[in-house]
């Protein structure tokens, strides 16, 4: 992953994002008309001068892919777009974190306006309401959003260190990369002291494995991991994951890892929190 500020240059990257998220997901929240508005109001213009003010950012994938944006104006966090096609994979998380940091690094409080679509999302992340909106649009529809902050004292984002504890919890890998080894079958049980993680796992092709690591500042977990599979083999790497809390409470946790050993090769993977008993 690699996050850099956008320049003149991505402008149509930029804008291809954007405008192409609207066009998928918006309609599923709001009338043409509101959706009209909110393509014109991220208009090349509009964008263009948050480029050249240093306010825009693009996250890149392994193969060095565009897959989203999100812009900082001083304490406010704007236009946060991931393509429709990966959405759910964990690059809002990473977009989220990187633009957080940004904004505390000189205030205690972030502000942002959250579409209808948006704001499960920023729930999930701590962010409280504080206004709400309704605008009439073309063809007399309207237009309904959120101001929401989130204040640095309350801490409240699930993915701080302090908000999560791995200790005991249990994981299935529910989706990965046609290159990966675990699958639906393979559980991993976590252990936590202070900021060090480990954990066994096993099940599907792996016949026993380890991983550990640590959690970042930022919550994010970095480990290493070793195991034999069943066709005798030792395969080892290493591996970056994003926690998100879902709505009823259980920990996704979205990875992405690289093979230390054969072809080195890069995966994605997704792991959801499962019941010990």
């Amino acid at each position: 992953m690699q996050i850099i500020k956008a320049s003149a240059a991505q402008l149509e990257i930029v804008q291809h994002i954007v405008h192409e998220t609207i066009r998928v997901v918006f309609p599923r929240y709001y009338p043409s008309g509101a959706v009209d508005y909110f393509l014109l109001h991220h208009s090349k213009q509009a964008i263009l001068t948050d480029i050249d003010s240093g306010f825009v950012y693009l996250l890149f994938g392994e193969n060095g892919q565009a897959l989203g944006t999100g812009s900082v104006k001083e304490n406010e966090i704007h236009r946060l777009f991931v393509f429709p096609a990966v959405q759910h994979q964990g690059y809002g998380c990473q977009l989220m974190h990187f633009l957080e940091r940004q904004v505390f690094e000189s205030y205690d409080t972030i502000y942002l306006a959250s579409s209808l679509a948006a704001l499960a999302f920023y729930r999930s992340r701590g962010y409280t309401e504080t206004e709400f909106y309704k605008i009439v649009t073309g063809n007399g529809d309207f237009l309904c959003y959120h101001m929401m902050q989130l204040k640095r004292q309350e801490t409240a984002c699930p993915e701080k260190q302090d908000e999560i504890s791995y200790d005991g919890k249990s994981f299935v890998t529910m989706r990965n990369s046609t290159n990966g080894e675990a699958g639906e079958k393979t559980r991993f049980c976590y252990h936590q002291s202070d900021r060090h993680i480990w954990a066994e796992y096993s099940g599907g092709g792996i016949v026993k494995g380890f991983l550990a690591g640590f959690v970042q500042r930022d919550g994010s977990l970095e480990f290493s991991y070793v195991h034999t599979n069943d066709m005798g083999n030792i395969r080892a790497g290493e591996c970056k994951s994003y926690p998100e809390i879902l709505s009823d409470g259980r920990l996704t946790l979205h990875e992405s890892w690289q093979w230390l050993n054969g072809d080195k090769s890069f995966g994605k993977s997704q792991l959801t929190e499962v019941s010990n008993a």
